[in-house]
């Protein structure tokens, strides 16, 4: 093998290693450094903000709530059907949650009172607080695609603090089979939640 052989070798060698690290791993994640130990036991996941992408709704929380769960941090993780199950009985818990995802949403803001009412009525120690960024069949440059991303932000009841946030998206290109957009949510939450701070 030649020196100039060995030499473009060499460089294909690193360019793989680049494409391959470039691809792997969370996109964005976010710890308070303000924050001292947080160590929630048990976890509520509100009702995501799905934006335009109404489908998403029922299949995203489900993989969310389960994702959650597979974590093993969490003695009790509170669904979103479960949120949603006690505003048929108790019209002042839905205001009060409806308050604060509003506040989230539009001022970027954790209200602490709001928080910890949510907290103590669902016995929780942290909120999960979850965006969908994507939910769609669409096109990339050349390439149809299926596209999901989820952003998460993980908030201490009792003071209202986000204590960590995350995002990730996933692409699968396709020719005539539509990727299941199910299964890419599965990935994407399954990523995010192993950043999940202990």
């Amino acid at each position: 093998m030649t020196d100039r052989t060995k030499k473009v070798s060499f460089l294909l060698l690193v360019m793989v290693v680049a494409v391959i690290s470039a691809c792997g791993g969370i996109h964005y994640t976010w710890e308070n450094p303000d924050v001292g130990e947080f160590h929630p036991d048990s976890i509520v996941l509100l009702p995501l903000d799905v934006g335009p992408y109404m489908g998403a709704a029922s299949p995203a929380e489900a993989i969310i709530a389960e994702a959650l769960k597979d974590t093993g941090r969490f003695s009790a993780v509170r669904s979103a059907d479960e949120v949603r199950a006690r505003f048929a009985g108790d019209r002042n818990t839905e205001r009060v949650v409806t308050a604060y995802l509003e506040k989230f949403k539009t001022l970027s803001y954790s209200d602490p009172e709001l928080s910890a009412r949510i907290g103590s009525i669902y016995e929780s120690d942290a909120l999960c607080v979850v965006t969908v960024d994507f939910w769609e069949y669409t096109v990339q440059g050349d390439e149809k695609v299926g596209k999901v991303g989820f952003s998460v932000s993980l908030v201490d009841a009792v003071t209202g603090i986000i204590t960590w946030r995350a995002s990730h998206t996933e692409v699968d290109d396709y020719l005539i089979i539509k990727p299941d957009l199910d299964d890419l949510a599965e990935d994407v939450a399954e990523t995010i939640m192993d950043e999940i701070p202990d």
